[in-house]
């Protein structure tokens, strides 16, 4: 049986899984872990309720904390096609970031863009998790600068890359290389 300290997890985030009585990776994040903590491109499917979202914040917020070379702006960048699964997100990664000076911001189009604006001032967000449409209109606005992404994640990004979506989607990425 594989542990989380196998995986290369710290120990910080060790004991905040054990909160939530999360001891034992599941087998999605015995893939996914080690492949993103050694920086790799990854693309991956995993059923609901199997510790997806895990899998990939884990890693992801573990490198950005290592790294203290950062640029300003936020470093990871998660859009959901939803504002119920960007929430969770969002959740999940305030869970992994409670003890740091780094926070995440939710950035949807059902909240009012103006608190949002205020949020990104004041907390200067390492990660974002949020809609492709409001993440754009927001970059639009010089409200958010993407240049400092080093981590895009797509989750359900089969919804992202639907014909609706795709043309948000690949001006997204642009804006972040």
């Amino acid at each position: 049986m594989t542990s989380f300290s196998e995986l290369g997890i710290a120990p910080l985030f060790i004991e905040k899984l054990k909160t939530r009585k999360i001891e034992t990776p599941t087998d999605i994040q015995i893939r996914v872990i080690p492949r993103i903590l050694g920086k790799e491109h990854i693309l991956f499917r995993s059923a609901t309720g199997t510790g997806k979202t895990f899998a990939y914040l884990l890693p992801v917020i573990q490198n950005l904390l290592e790294d203290l070379e950062r640029k300003p702006g936020p470093a990871a960048l998660i859009c959901a096609p939803t504002y119920e699964l960007a929430a969770q997100i969002k959740k999940e990664a305030d869970f992994l970031l409670e003890d740091s000076p780094c926070r995440a911001a939710l950035l949807t189009g059902s909240a009012n863009i103006s608190r949002q604006i205020d949020t990104l001032k004041k907390t200067k967000p390492l990660i974002i998790a949020g809609n492709p449409g409001r993440i754009l209109q927001l970059e639009r606005m010089g409200k958010l600068k993407l240049k400092a992404i080093r981590y895009i994640i797509l989750d359900e990004a089969d919804r992202l890359v639907s014909d609706d979506q795709l043309d948000e989607i690949r001006e997204l990425l642009s804006k972040t290389s």
